[in-house]
């Protein structure tokens, strides 16, 4: 598959239509900054540009909801960059964000509030700065 099949794909799988696809199309291959390679196959791409080019793809969504792994970081640190405002946009566009982190920055700098978790039980919600302190507690941290 080429990189034009597999955006094609992708999106079909993040419940895109084809004419979304299509109409995003020339924006994910500038994101991705892949240029020309796009017509070549997948197995041909670097890393960083199978990478770069998932990431455009599954940034090119509106989202109702916003689902996001901590994970955040995409290639260099050029990129990484660019890729955070691109997170942040995604954000606004959602009604909701439902963010995995350990990273108590990253918590306070994208979430209004909070839910602490262990094995997939409910442990306390509230305050993004008061679930943080029941975390850091709970983990013998302070």
């Amino acid at each position: 598959d080429t990189g034009i099949d597999n955006i094609k794909h992708i999106g079909i799988c993040l419940g895109m239509k084809p004419d979304e696809i299509d109409e995003k199309l020339e924006e994910i291959v500038r994101f991705a900054e892949i240029g020309d390679f796009v017509n070549l196959p997948i197995r041909t791409y670097s890393a960083g540009m199978q990478l770069r080019l998932a990431f455009s793809i599954a940034t090119a969504i509106d989202p109702g909801i916003l689902l996001l792994d901590e994970g955040l970081g995409s290639g260099d640190a050029r990129f990484a960059g660019k890729a955070k405002k691109r997170i942040d946009s995604l954000v606004e566009r959602s009604s909701a964000l439902v963010l995995a982190s350990h990273s108590y920055d990253l918590i306070k700098n994208m979430c209004t509030s909070a839910v602490l978790m262990e094995h997939g039980n409910f442990i306390y919600s509230g305050d993004v700065d008061d679930v943080v302190h029941q975390y850091r507690t709970m983990t013998g941290e302070i």
